[in-house]
């Protein structure tokens, strides 16, 4: 468990369980990654939406243009991860797609995160 999730009580558990022994990726430990990664995009993006408030009142863009950033570099990582996921896992075109575009609108996260979570529970049964 990274000591940096340690802060969180049940966080590291809930979102990052122990890697797998030998070294290869689970099913389950894909679907948490993929459910960190989300989480953690999801919440820039209410940052980037933030400072873009900031912005309007006080003029200065230089916070927009580093959250802008740092959200671009975890979409990106997410969109990879959910990719990998829909080719490992052999998830449907459609399933991919709804989880996909949920993290366009705000909050979306929250929304994709139960549809994970099942088919998490599907993978453990």
């Amino acid at each position: 468990m990274s000591p940096s999730l340690q802060f969180i009580p049940g966080f590291a558990s809930t979102y990052w369980p122990p890697y797998p022994p030998g070294g290869s990726m689970s099913s389950q430990h894909l679907i948490h990654t993929l459910r960190l990664v989300a989480l953690i995009e999801g919440l820039s993006w209410l940052a980037l939406i933030g400072t873009m408030i900031f912005e309007g009142f006080t003029g200065q863009h230089e916070p927009v243009s580093w959250a802008g950033r740092v959200h671009g570099g975890l979409f990106t990582v997410f969109a990879l991860v959910l990719f990998w996921a829909w080719r490992q896992l052999a998830w449907s075109r459609k399933f991919a797609l709804l989880i996909g575009f949920s993290s366009i609108a705000p909050f979306g996260f929250l929304f994709a995160d139960p549809f994970l979570r099942r088919k998490l529970a599907e993978l453990e049964q």
